[in-house]
């Protein structure tokens, strides 16, 4: 319950930045994640995952957290997964200054400063994601998004 409630004040708080109107309950979740094949090797995109409860439905299902690319539009979510789902790796869209302390709390040796080629620094976290790591990217702009949609998606 105390989810439902952050997720609505969340929504009464700042109505642009939320996709849905509700949030989904463990029963949606999990009829959702049983068209996942938990065995695939594909990445599995998750468009707001907000609290997380469809991610704990995949992963419960058997679906490794690396597959799983979380893409979501509100700071205060992206941090709720990224402590809830430790292996999930991150995309903060239009979260500006999302990844602010992250040098702090990680340090030089996981923090990587990009350039501006979301094609290229994409890519790469989806690369690295592949391999096990847990990148997270910040897009600065939801223009940006679609610059490297092919990057995700593909």
């Amino acid at each position: 319950m105390r989810d439902q409630l952050r997720f609505l004040m969340s929504l009464a708080a700042r109505p642009r930045m939320t996709g849905a109107i509700a949030p989904s309950g463990p029963a949606l979740a999990t009829q959702m994640a049983s068209h996942v094949d938990p065995s695939g090797t594909l990445p599995v995109i998750e468009l707001g995952p907000g609290t997380g409860v469809v991610t704990r439905a995949l992963i419960e299902r058997g679906v490794a957290p690396s597959r799983i690319i979380a893409i979501e539009y509100s700071p205060e979510f992206c941090a709720m997964i990224r402590e809830r789902f430790p292996g999930v790796p991150i995309v903060g869209w239009h979260l500006f200054r999302v990844t602010r302390n992250l040098w702090d709390e990680f340090g030089g040796e996981r923090v990587i400063d990009t350039p501006i080629s979301e094609q290229g620094f994409m890519g790469m976290a989806v690369g690295a994601a592949m391999t096990g790591l847990r990148p997270v990217v910040e897009l600065m702009y939801m223009d940006f998004f679609m610059v490297c949609a092919d990057q995700i998606f593909n």
